[in-house]
């Protein structure tokens, strides 16, 4: 008895043993298709092959290789701003979107672990042990009878859902896809925070030059005020000189408090982006510095290219090859289910009594789940799916149109930027010459002040122009890359520590 009492209790165990390696099935159904439509993608609209907007140098016919790739995906380092790279480095990993990115592809990853399950049998154990007493009374105290009974048992209890039309192949087909789908979302994430990261220091650099210059003017018009009290006192200027000058001195003063709260914002908002609070940010950020140009960068691509590298996208497709595998999950509802449940055990009777009594009892049955009648609740649930998967697709092709939109205005923005930047500049310049002029004859008098404050005036706000053209050139740049879809390359989500709480 003690060498069968071991094999019995050695039983779950060996059944568990036998069950886990039916894991290594991977994807192979035993019965055969499973129901619903196949993923197919849907044919691509008539794509053009070049772009239709000015594309700068860095737009190249293909960016297939993968040094292109590689170069593609750190875009910012095309700035050539150290601090910047150290930014956009500590935003991808503190900043709180990246890290909710990274736990949706964990939670993916378990459903996904569920969903496989559903694949194979199930395996339970189950011990049970009681004690029962029994007290026959007879009319003579001494014919009464007691008995003290006990039981002991142990047995495996399996259970396996046949997947006979495939719901459980479909259902493993859905949240491979709904994987995919948060790894796209995840470099979406990241490319996002980027961008953002880019475009706040950009805006915070190019506000730090309008001050400098805001700064330049006023000291330019302190000079020549200085310059008109001179003559006022001398005679040879009015008392309207005078005013006219210490007004636009005031109004150049009043001028430069709003750029410094646009500094400040700006400050405040980067911090946040690279997962800090407001005012952490290293002291570089205070020395002011011009706004980061591109002179070149990676080649992003023709609009081919850019429908395989846009993670929103991917993100979109496979939205569609979900909603795709989910209409067959609501198809196999609607036919009979098989189960094979089973058990196994060993059983102890009559402990006390020493009249031991083992047994091994041992079931297993066809068990046939059959719709019949449910007011037409799973047919609604099919056409509910179709309709997701519709929606789906509809959404794809949005997202398509979108993509291609997106990047032509891109191309047109950084296009008028950069001419924008160039006439500002030589404006400038004009501008200068014109100012310098304008002062020499009007300390030689043969000018009034007038001439000289409408040409010091005309180049303050030439020289602001010309910096807010900077910026919006690089911002541009910012927006081509982020429509370009170029996002960052990430290291896989780790999977994270055992915990005993849900935060840790």
């Amino acid at each position: 008895m003690t060498g069968r009492r071991a094999l019995l209790l050695a039983a779950p165990l060996l059944l568990a043993g036998c069950w886990s390696g039916l894991g290594d099935w991977g994807d192979w159904s035993p019965f055969g298709d499973p129901v619903g439509p196949d993923y197919a993608r849907p044919a691509q609209p008539d794509l053009p092959a070049g772009y239709r907007g000015p594309a700068p140098d860095f737009v190249a016919a293909s960016a297939a290789s993968d040094a292109d790739r590689r170069a593609a995906s750190r875009w910012w380092t095309r700035f050539e701003d150290p601090l910047l790279d150290r930014l956009a480095a500590r935003g991808l990993t503190e900043n709180p979107e990246v890290a909710l990115a990274d736990s949706r592809v964990r939670e993916a990853r378990a459903l996904l672990t569920g969903a496989r399950a559903g694949r194979r049998p199930t395996l339970d154990a189950e011990a049970e042990a009681g004690v029962e007493g029994r007290r026959d009374y007879a009319e003579r105290e001494a014919d009464e009878e007691r008995d003290l009974g006990g039981a002991l048992g142990l047995a495996g209890l399996f259970d396996w859902t046949l997947d006979v039309f495939g719901g459980v192949e479909r259902e493993v087909e859905a949240a491979e896809a709904g994987l995919r789908l948060v790894e796209a979302e995840r470099r979406d994430a990241a490319l996002a925070v980027v961008a953002q990261i880019a475009r706040t220091y950009v805006t915070l650099r190019g506000a730090q030059t309008r001050l400098d210059h805001s700064d330049e003017a006023i000291a330019l018009q302190r000079e020549s005020l200085a310059l008109v009290r001179g003559r006022v006192e001398s005679g040879l200027a009015s008392e309207l000189d005078r005013a006219r000058a210490e007004a636009e001195l005031s109004a150049l003063e009043a001028d430069r408090a709003p750029i410094r709260t646009e500094i400040q914002r700006a400050a405040s908002a980067l911090a946040v982006l690279t997962g800090a609070p407001p005012g952490a940010l290293p002291d570089e950020i205070d020395t002011p510095g011009p706004p980061p140009h591109v002179a070149d960068g990676p080649p992003i691509g023709a609009p081919l290219d850019l429908l395989r590298q846009r993670p929103d996208l991917t993100a979109a497709e496979e939205a569609l090859i979900r909603a795709t595998a989910e209409i067959g999950v609501a198809e196999a509802a609607l036919y009979p289910s098989f189960t094979l449940p089973g058990r196994l055990g060993f059983e102890l009777s009559d402990v006390f009594t020493g009249e031991l009594v083992a047994s091994v009892v041992g079931s297993l049955f066809l068990a046939i789940d059959a719709p019949l009648f449910d007011a037409g609740a799973r047919e609604a649930a099919l056409e509910a799916a179709y309709e997701r998967a519709e929606q789906a697709f509809l959404a794809y092709r949005a997202a398509l149109l979108t993509a291609l939109e997106e990047v032509e205005s891109a191309l047109d923005g950084y296009a008028g930027a950069q001419r924008r930047v160039r006439l500002l500049a030589a404006a400038v310049e004009a501008n200068r010459r014109a100012f310098e002029q304008a002062e020499q004859r009007y300390s030689q008098g043969l000018a009034n002040y007038l001439d000289v404050l409408d040409a010091q005036r005309t180049l303050t706000d030439r020289r602001l122009d010309l910096a807010v053209a900077q910026t919006d050139l690089a911002l541009e740049a910012v927006a081509l890359y982020e429509a370009a879809g170029l996002a960052p390359l990430l290291p896989d989500v780790p999977p994270r520590p055992a915990r005993t709480a849900a935060r840790s």
